[in-house]
């Protein structure tokens, strides 16, 4: 987890380093992230059939949207597959 990502605001002015949390499960991102200072917004998905979520939810993207606004997506680590062509 110590990778840091330094990052620029739309007007080129240097902002606040944000950890990288790619890959880390939802909690030690929002953990990371919060201990650095920053807010965070979540935003989950998935894919686009019906079926079970299953496993820890983890960051599939970061971006910073203002100084001190980062936005997570996360996904399952699985899903299991149900209806049509599923498992179920």
């Amino acid at each position: 987890m110590g990778a840091r990502l330094p990052r620029r605001s739309s007007q080129g002015e240097a902002a606040q380093e944000m950890p990288a949390v790619l890959a880390l499960t939802e909690a030690e991102a929002l953990a990371a992230l919060e201990k650095a200072g920053h807010q965070v917004r979540v935003l989950v998905t998935r894919p686009p059939w019906p079926g079970q979520a299953e496993g820890q939810r983890r960051v599939v993207r970061q971006r910073l949207l203002a100084p001190g606004l980062v936005e997570l997506t996360v996904a399952s680590e699985r899903c299991q597959r149900q209806g049509r062509g599923g498992h179920a």
